[in-house]
């Protein structure tokens, strides 16, 4: 769709040129590419502040072909291709698919066009097959990131359970199917509030642990009460990136307003224990997560734990400095 970048990319690259949310929104409709507005919006805008990643490097070509969409001056240029990128081999083996199990198959009300509502081994689940912009390493974080908020919570975790699977339009993965509607952080006594303060900072503190630099609010679901971080293809991301998280952008609840309406100020007893135990047994951490994330990613997620460690008496001060201006501690003393 856009010359081997992810839209995301594309996205941010509309911000950084001041395209408007219309102009947006008709080239990704153009392009088939569906996203949610508030996706959209908040892409644009990151773009605009040069947050979040780099903008796509669009080439002179490229560039005037979606103008050319954006300005319906007819058919665009035909872009040059990008030259080819040889990837080097990872020196870890990715696990083997398991067996699939699907009945039904139908596009996700309201999703995107690569995510498919079905059931899987007699359960409602999201499948999202291997094409497009879902490669391998971003589907593998998917399962990287619920692999660690199950180690975390078990079920009480805030990540869907996620699996490599074999499914009917191929490999790719599988989550639980979860019920819920994006937060909405304009209103104050709307989903956000019917959450309690101690799932509104695990989410915030998983996000920042798993360096997930894609937790704007429409990838937060809240349903009856409990929230639900669905996205997880951009996680992983360095030390260096989480220098970026945002109010509103990476952090889906907090500004430095309400960041102690939001939050508790002290990490809760399970959460303490349980950041411990991932610093103590780094090797299983590793071996779980082999094939999925490189061993650099997963020792900075570790270094990130131990941070949060150190801050769990005073969240509010640690985490108004994660998403204020300027830099901020990311590796444990």
């Amino acid at each position: 769709q856009f010359w081997y970048y992810k839209p995301t990319a594309v996205r941010r690259w509309m911000g950084k040129n001041n395209w408007t949310f219309g102009e947006a929104k008709k080239v990704l409709a153009a392009k088939g590419v569906e996203v949610s507005d508030a996706t959209i919006k908040t892409q644009l805008g990151a773009g605009k502040r040069g947050q979040r990643g780099d903008p796509a490097p669009l080439s002179e070509v490229q560039a005037n072909e979606l103008i050319s969409l954006r300005d319906g001056k007819g058919t665009p240029p035909i872009a040059v291709p990008p030259p080819v990128i040889v990837i080097p081999q990872q020196t870890t083996t990715t696990p083997e698919p398991i067996s699939s199990d699907f009945a039904g198959m139908e596009k996700a009300e309201g999703g995107r066009s690569d995510v498919w509502k079905t059931t899987f081994q007699g359960k409602e689940v999201a499948y999202k097959p291997l094409g497009g912009t879902a490669t391998k390493e971003s589907l593998g974080k998917e399962i990287a990131a619920s692999t660690i908020s199950d180690m975390l919570w078990g079920k009480a975790g805030l990540a869907p359970k996620t699996e490599w699977v074999v499914g009917p339009k191929g490999p790719g993965i599988v989550k639980d199917w979860v019920i819920g509607t994006p937060i909405d952080l304009e209103d104050d006594d709307g989903n956000m509030a019917r959450t309690s303060a101690q799932d509104r900072t695990r989410s915030a503190l998983f996000n920042f642990l798993v360096g997930n630099m894609d937790s704007e609010p429409g990838n937060t679901l809240i349903g009856h009460g409990r929230i639900a971080n669905i996205d997880f293809g951009e996680a992983f991301g360095s030390n260096d990136d989480i220098i970026h998280f945002r109010p509103g952008v990476n952090d889906p609840f907090g500004d430095s307003i309400r960041l102690e309406k939001a939050y508790s100020n002290k990490l809760d007893a399970t959460t303490v224990e349980a950041l411990q135990k991932l610093i103590d047994n780094a090797s299983d951490v590793k071996t779980k997560l082999a094939g999925w994330v490189s061993v650099g990613r997963i020792d900075e997620m570790l270094q990130r734990a131990q941070v949060l460690l150190q801050n769990r008496e005073d969240f509010h001060g640690f985490w108004g400095k994660v998403t204020g201006e300027g830099s901020n501690r990311l590796t444990a003393e």
